[in-house]
């Protein structure tokens, strides 16, 4: 049986405090940063990959839209199409673009729902990803508060975007 130590009373030998016995984690406070900026780097990628996906997903439904309207009237103006509709299945011209354009409709929005639902789902992950990291970085013994509040706002995120904007204003 492991026992249980007050996380308070666990101290990180690096940081100046006694090690009373038990290290929970051999691990230097700049790693373990690193680590958790890396997670929440990562579960806001998988966020971005969904909202990709639900972007592309709405492209994608209306390209096929118009495609398949643009296409379907190319087929209905040939004669022997246009003769089998007419006679064979008595669908006059107006129930023809109305067939046409709902069935094409009815295709972009199966297309849509399907990657709308996909992109959702891997939103979600991220969203599921950032809440274990922050349940980690929250009940860590080996951060002080200041950097748990670091890891967490991501400041180090904000502190490079400006880096870069002064890079690339200056260049």
């Amino acid at each position: 049986m492991v026992p249980r130590h007050d996380p308070k009373t666990v101290k990180h030998p690096g940081r100046g405090g006694e090690q009373d016995g038990l290290l929970l984690l051999d691990m230097a406070p700049e790693k373990l940063l690193k680590r958790y900026r890396d997670g929440y780097l990562a579960s806001n990628w998988i966020g971005r990959i969904g909202t990709a996906v639900k972007t592309i997903g709405a492209i994608l439904a209306v390209l096929v839209w118009f495609i398949t309207v643009i296409v379907g009237k190319k087929i209905m103006a040939n004669q022997t199409v246009e003769l089998w509709l007419r006679d064979g299945l008595q669908l006059s011209a107006g129930k023809q673009d109305d067939i046409l354009f709902y069935t094409s409709l009815v295709l972009a929005l199966v297309i849509y729902g399907v990657l709308a639902l996909m992109g959702t789902l891997i939103s979600a992950m991220g969203q599921v990803v950032r809440a274990v990291l922050d349940t980690a970085v929250n009940t860590s013994p080996f951060l002080s508060t200041e950097e748990k509040g670091d890891v967490m706002q991501t400041s180090w995120w904000k502190e490079w975007k400006k880096e870069q904007r002064k890079f690339w204003t200056e260049w």
